[in-house]
């Protein structure tokens, strides 16, 4: 694909070297190290030896030792300029080049978005397959895997980091639009991976606002396990089985009316690659990851039970599929979170704490039954912090105008 020259290309180049590949790097170091970090504290507290999946992961990063330094500030450039504009080979050029201009356009195109612009922008490419000079900025498209015609298209945000962004601002719009644009975005083949976007900004809403509808709360179902290993989870109502005590069962309840005491809760960023230092034992706090493809689960909150020395941490999972499933990545977070919550249970009381995790896939209702496929990895490390634990779903009524007012916390 031809490229238009850059405009003093001598001078880019310098900036590039001065400015962005010092962020960059210095960025990604931080990260490499604090995941190092993450994952030598994980295998010391577990004591168990390196899976064939680690050693493979550890050839990698030795045969990546041996690159120039070239080699990984260009790689570094290019990973970056990927991550934040996605795959189109001129965002990818001028990302490495021209980073903060070409961040700079992106940022005003995804200002402009609204309830209005993206509906229309959606409406144009469905109709005509029309996309126009903005929206090449926010969104892409591309031909339908696993069909035998190339003429049935996906349209998407580019990157995960600029979906990111813009759902934060669609959280600010009303309720009933969101509802209306999740309606609107599923009723159309090309824009269905748009829906579920709109549907996880709902849910996490919901899940720290409080249920606004007059209609039920919706309910947490247990889920079984087929008794494998990784396990597949299934709904079956009639299943009685839990690890979770009788007595914590009732607090499994995370969708809150909002009239309840417990409505309105602390909405709390959590960056994982640098600690978990704002992580407490507060039960009015709810988490959401501010990586922006996070391998497993989407959010997670801790509840205290003083009066049974126990702890539950539950991780939340949106998504609008029959099957999901995710990555054994996940489970290394979810043992940093135990650890996390075992350190501060020391100091409360006796310090003996029971801690119990429970998944949560919630999806819209009226779709078929649902399944949670876990991935590779479920039985081991978990000596000390043992990541298994009970899933449960949550069907939420995607027809109904729910009104929130709350806007999400950045």
């Amino acid at each position: 694909m031809w490229v238009e020259p850059v405009h003093g290309i001598r001078k880019t180049a310098k900036f590039v070297i001065d400015n962005v590949l010092g962020e960059v790097l210095q960025m990604e170091t931080q990260t490499r190290e604090a995941e190092k970090l993450l994952e030598r504290d994980d295998k010391m507290g577990d004591d168990i030896s390196a899976s064939a999946a680690d050693q493979d992961q550890n050839m990698v990063e030795d045969e990546a030792a041996q690159l120039s330094a070239v080699d990984i500030a260009l790689n570094s450039l290019l990973h970056n300029a990927i991550e934040e504009f996605g795959l189109a080979p001129r965002d990818v050029f001028y990302g490495v080049f021209c980073f903060h201009e070409m961040k700079s356009r992106h940022d005003k195109a995804i200002q402009k978005l609204n309830y209005s612009t993206l509906k229309t922008l959606v409406q144009a490419f469905a109709g005509e397959l029309a996309i126009d000079e903005f929206s090449h900025h926010v969104v892409s498209v591309y031909p339908e895997e696993g069909l035998p015609r190339l003429d049935d298209w996906k349209i998407d945000f580019k990157s995960n980091r600029i979906a990111t962004k813009v759902m934060e601002l669609m959280r600010s719009e009303e309720d009933a639009r969101l509802q209306e644009l999740y309606n609107f975005f599923h009723q159309i083949p090309e824009s269905s991976i748009l829906a579920g976007r709109i549907f996880e900004a709902r849910v996490h809403r919901m899940l720290s606002d409080g249920w606004r509808s007059n209609s039920p709360v919706p309910q947490p179902i247990r889920m079984v396990s087929d008794s494998t290993d990784p396990p597949l989870f299934s709904v079956n109502p009639s299943s009685s089985s839990s690890s979770i005590p009788d007595d914590l069962l009732p607090s499994l309840a995370p969708v809150r009316d909002h009239n309840s005491t417990r409505a309105v809760i602390s909405i709390t960023p959590i960056a994982f690659a640098t600690g978990l230092s704002n992580v407490t034992l507060e039960n009015n706090k709810y988490y959401i990851p501010t990586a922006p493809n996070n391998p497993l689960f989407d959010s997670f909150t801790i509840d205290v039970h003083d009066d049974q020395s126990a702890v539950v941490i539950s991780v939340f999972q949106m998504t609008t599929c029959a099957k999901h499933d995710g990555s054994a990545r996940g489970y290394l977070l979810i043992r940093k979170i135990i650890a996390r919550v075992r350190k501060l249970c020391k100091g409360v009381g006796k310090g003996h704490f029971r801690i119990h995790i429970a998944y949560f896939l919630v999806f819209p209702e009226g779709k078929p039954q649902h399944k949670w496929q876990m991935p590779e990895g479920w039985g081991e490390r978990c000596k000390t912090n043992d990541h298994r634990g009970n899933a449960f779903c949550i069907s939420v009524p995607v027809s109904v105008c729910h009104r929130f007012t709350a806007k999400f916390a950045t």
